[in-house]
């Protein structure tokens, strides 16, 4: 299938998982966002990641989480993914330790990578600012 019909299908299945989990649905909520991830879609892999992290189907998995950041940049480039990784490290969750050297790493290099979100963040009061990240 060619890029815009398989862009659409995995923007239609986030927008399902995204509904699904407005109303609690969790199993079709996963149902959808694991369909948009093996489509290849790296912002199902964030979006799912970001709810592993803060246990928005009632449970967190940080493991999980930073699995699905991973395999988000690493495969597909997605910048957000390192920004992502970054607070994990950043906050600590779970077995995660917090590593704030480590967080910070990985914020500048979703910077410096092109990452909207942690441009955004960083620009509206974020934990780090932009001057902080490079001093």
């Amino acid at each position: 299938q060619n890029y815009v019909t398989m862009n659409y299908k995995c923007q239609g299945l986030i927008g399902l998982g995204q509904a699904y989990k407005e109303q609690k649905n969790y199993k079709m909520s996963l149902l959808n966002y694991t369909k948009a991830i093996n489509f290849g879609s790296s912002e199902a892999m964030n979006e799912l990641g970001n709810i592993y992290k803060d246990g928005s189907f009632g449970f967190k998995d940080p493991d999980k989480a930073l699995e699905l950041f991973h395999k988000a940049f690493h495969e597909y480039r997605n910048p957000d993914a390192l920004y992502y990784m970054g607070r994990l490290y950043t906050d600590g969750c779970g077995k995660i330790q917090k590593d704030p050297k480590k967080g910070q790493d990985l914020i500048k290099q979703a910077v410096n990578y092109g990452s909207s979100v942690a441009s955004r963040s960083l620009q509206h009061g974020g934990m780090l600012s932009l001057r902080s990240l490079y001093l």
